[in-house]
């Protein structure tokens, strides 16, 4: 089944995954895809249809402060390529989009599931932590 979907709806894919690409490499002083093209169109297309046909994606991802600087830096970004895929997926006469519960979060998880940030958010407030007590002793 869901072979026949990506079949019969692999134009639109191609633009959704050709918007998402734009996205990942117009900041890619920030962040880098950790896959090779074949197999992120392979992983966008899996998601696709897991969770807007579905309605069955589950995130893995590790909420931790990456995820926060990615979610508060880009999630503006995101929901802009959101509705771009939505308007995409309009003028392909498809209705992916248009469950009540749909939005761009499940966008913002795939994307940050698929990219390796460049700076380590995690590591850095450990050492913000580390000055902070260091300063703190003396004083």
């Amino acid at each position: 089944m869901k072979i026949i979907w990506i079949n019969n709806n692999n134009d639109m894919i191609n633009c959704f995954f050709d918007k998402i690409l734009d996205f990942i490499y117009k900041y890619e002083e920030d962040f880098k895809l950790i896959t090779d093209n074949e197999s992120f169109f392979n992983n966008l297309c899996d998601f696709l249809y897991n969770n807007y046909i579905l309605n069955d994606y589950n995130s893995k991802i590790d909420y931790n402060k990456n995820f926060e600087y990615f979610d508060l830096k880009y999630c503006s970004n995101i929901v802009d390529l959101y509705i771009d895929c939505r308007d995409i997926s309009e003028g392909f006469t498809n209705d992916i989009f248009n469950r009540k519960d749909n939005n761009s979060y499940n966008l913002l998880e795939f994307i940050y599931e698929n990219i390796e940030l460049l700076e380590d958010y995690e590591k850095l407030e450990d050492l913000e932590e580390e000055q902070i007590d260091l300063n703190e002793e003396y004083y």
